[in-house]
C-alpha cells in the first residue's frame, strides 16, 4: 500500500491520516520514536514494529519497504511541526510579523513536537534528506511560489 506523496521530488503533500488504521499511525509514531532515539542508520524495522506494538511483518502491510515508511513519517513530523505556521502564514502581512507569527507557532507547540524535530533533523542529515533538499531547491528555482 503505496503512500500518495512525491517527497522524493521536493514536494510535500498533507498526508490524509484520518482513515488510517491506528496500527499504521502507531507504526508511523514508533518509527519517529525510534530514529529520534538511536538515528536513522540505527533503526531496524525489528526495533520500529517493538516500539508499535507489533509484528515486523505488520509494517510491510502498510509500508513497501522501510524507505517508503521514512518517507511517510518525515512528511508526519513535518505535518506536526509546520502545520499551524503554514496554516497562519499571511504574505499580505509586513515581513516582521510574519516573522513573529512564525516563530510564535514554530515554537508553541513545546515539548511535545520534540520528538520530531529531532527525527527531522536525522531525516534531513540522510542521503534520502539530502536528495529531498536538492530536488526541494530545484523546485523552488522553477516555481518559487510553490508551499
Amino acid at each position: 500500500m503505496r503512500s500518495d506523496y512525491s517527497l522524493r521530488d521536493g514536494i510535500t503533500m498533507k498526508l490524509e491520516t484520518d482513515d488510517w488504521p491506528k496500527k499504521k499511525i502507531d507504526i508511523v509514531l514508533a518509527t519517529i520514536a525510534v530514529v529520534a532515539d538511536v538515528g536513522l542508520d540505527k533503526a531496524t524495522t525489528a526495533m520500529i514494529a517493538k516500539g508499535a506494538g507489533a509484528g515486523e511483518g505488520t509494517i510491510y502491510r502498510y509500508f513497501q519497504n522501510k524507505e517508503d515508511l521514512i518517507f511517510t513519517s518525515a512528511i508526519f513530523a513535518s505535518g506536526m511541526v509546520f502545520s499551524k505556521p503554514r496554516k497562519n502564514y499571511n504574505p499580505e502581512l509586513p515581513i516582521e510579523e510574519q516573522y513573529r507569527r512564525f516563530c510564535c507557532d514554530f515554537l508553541s507547540g513545546g515539548g511535545n513536537v520534540r520528538v520530531y524535530h529531532i527525527f527531522l533533523e536525522q531525516f534531513i542529515d540522510s542521503p534520502a534528506g539530502i536528495e529531498y533538499r536538492r530536488n526541494t531547491l530545484e523546485n523552488l528555482e522553477q516555481d518559487p511560489d510553490i508551499r
